[in-house]
C-alpha cells in the first residue's frame, strides 16, 4: 500500500500472486532494477524505465490497464502469459527463447519486440493481437503460433527447418526476407508488404491474399511455389516468381504500369497459372515459362513470350480463350494460335527471334 510516490533505484522487486494497492501514486524502477514475478499479477500503478528487468521466478499471467515497457525480459525457464485484457508489452531489447519450457503468450494484448527475438526452442504464440519484431528466428526446436491478430515483421524473419510457423486467420505485414525452409503452415493468411519484400522457402506456400501496397515482391527461388486463393490485383510495382510456379486461384488483374515478371537468369522459368481469368493492362513477362489459363483471360497490355515459351490455354474439351484484343504479344519461336483471339488493334513484336504462327482460320491484326 503507496501513501506516496515510491522510486526504486538499482533494486529488486518480487511480488507473487501480490495486490498492489499505489492510490493513484506511482511506483517507479529506474537504474537497472529487476521486477520479478511469478503466479498471476497486475502491475497497474507500476512503472519500469528503458533499463529495468522483468525478470520471471515462475509461471506468470501479467495483467497491465496500459502497454508496459520494460528494457530487458528474463523468461528464466518460465512461461509468460499476457492476460487478453492487458493493452501490450513493449521490450527494448532483444529477447531469447532457448528452453522447451519458455513461452511467450501474448493472446489478445499487444506485443512489441523492438530488439527482435530469437526462439532457438520454446513456444511464441498469439491469438489476436499485433506481435511486432524488428527481427525474428526460429531455430530447429522454436514454435511460431500465431492464431488471429497481426504479425508485425518489417525486417523480414527466418525460420529453419524442423521449427514450426504456424498462420491462420493472420495478417501478416512483411519487408525484408521471409525465409522459411519447409516450415510454413498457412491457412486464411494474408500477406501486405511494408516494404520490398521476398519469400524464400522450399515446400510450396499458400496465402489467402497478397498485398503489394506499390512494393517490389519476389519470390526467391524456384522452390518457392505459391498459390494466392483470393482475386488479386498487381496495381504498381514488380511481381517477380525467378523460375517458382505461381498460381492465382482467383481472379488476378495486372494494372496498367505493373509488371509480372516469371523471367530468371538461366534455365526455365517457372509457371505462371491463372485459373479464374482476369485483365492485363500492365505487363506479363511468361518468357521461357509455362503461361496457363484455365479461364477467359484478357490483356490490352503486353505479354511477353518466346521460344522458351509453354503456352496451356484451357484444354482440347473446355479451351480457354486468351483475348489479345488492344494488346501487345511479344513472341518467338513456333506458337499456334488456336484460343488466341485478336483484333485490328493487336499488335505482333518479334522478341528477338524468329517466330512462326499457326491458327485453325484467319485472323487480324492492327
Amino acid at each position: 500500500l503507496l501513501q506516496s510516490a515510491l522510486s526504486l533505484s538499482a533494486s529488486t522487486l518480487k511480488t507473487k500472486n501480490t495486490t498492489l494497492t499505489t492510490n493513484a501514486n506511482a511506483l517507479t524502477l529506474n537504474n537497472s532494477s529487476i521486477l520479478e514475478v511469478e503466479g498471476t499479477q497486475n502491475l497497474d500503478g507500476v512503472f519500469p524505465d528503458s533499463t529495468s528487468t522483468l525478470s520471471l521466478s515462475g509461471n506468470t499471467t501479467l495483467n497491465y490497464s496500459d502497454t508496459l515497457s520494460i528494457g530487458t525480459l528474463e523468461l528464466e525457464n518460465f512461461a509468460l502469459t499476457l492476460d487478453d485484457a492487458m493493452e501490450g508489452l513493449t521490450v527494448s531489447q532483444a529477447v531469447t527463447l532457448d528452453a522447451a519450457t519458455e513461452q511467450i503468450i501474448s493472446g489478445d494484448a499487444d506485443l512489441s519486440l523492438n530488439g527482435g527475438i530469437t526462439v532457438s526452442a520454446g513456444t511464441l504464440s498469439s491469438s489476436g493481437g499485433t506481435v511486432s519484431a524488428s527481427s525474428l528466428s526460429a531455430g530447429a526446436a522454436g514454435i511460431l503460433n500465431f492464431q488471429g491478430g497481426t504479425l508485425s515483421l518489417p525486417n523480414g524473419a527466418t525460420a529453419v527447418s524442423g521449427a514450426t510457423f504456424t498462420t491462420s486467420n493472420t495478417t501478416l505485414k512483411l519487408g525484408g526476407t521471409l525465409d522459411i525452409a519447409d516450415t510454413w503452415v498457412s491457412t486464411n493468411t494474408s500477406l501486405s508488404l511494408t516494404a520490398n519484400a521476398e519469400l524464400s522457402s522450399t515446400a510450396a506456400a499458400g496465402l489467402a491474399t497478397l498485398e503489394t501496397n506499390g512494393y517490389d515482391f519476389k519470390l526467391a527461388s524456384d522452390t518457392t511455389e505459391l498459390t494466392l486463393a483470393n482475386v488479386f490485383t498487381l496495381a504498381t510495382g514488380t511481381l517477380s516468381t525467378q523460375g517458382a510456379d505461381l498460381i492465382f486461384a482467383s481472379r488476378a488483374d495486372i494494372s496498367s504500369g505493373a509488371t509480372l515478371d516469371a523471367t530468371v537468369l538461366t534455365g526455365a522459368g517457372g509457371k505462371l497459372e491463372f485459373q479464374q481469368g482476369g485483365t492485363a493492362a500492365g505487363t506479363i513477362n511468361a518468357s521461357n515459362a509455362v503461361f496457363k489459363i484455365g479461364s477467359a483471360y484478357t490483356v490490352t497490355g503486353t505479354l511477353k513470350t518466346n521460344s522458351g515459351t509453354i503456352w496451356e490455354l484451357g484444354t482440347a474439351d473446355a479451351p480457354a480463350y486468351l483475348d489479345l484484343s488492344g494488346g501487345t504479344l511479344e513472341l518467338g519461336g513456333d506458337v499456334t494460335l488456336d484460343n488466341i483471339l485478336t483484333n485490328n488493334q493487336t499488335k505482333f513484336k518479334l522478341n528477338g527471334e524468329d517466330a512462326t504462327v499457326t491458327r485453325y482460320e484467319g485472323f487480324t491484326l492492327g
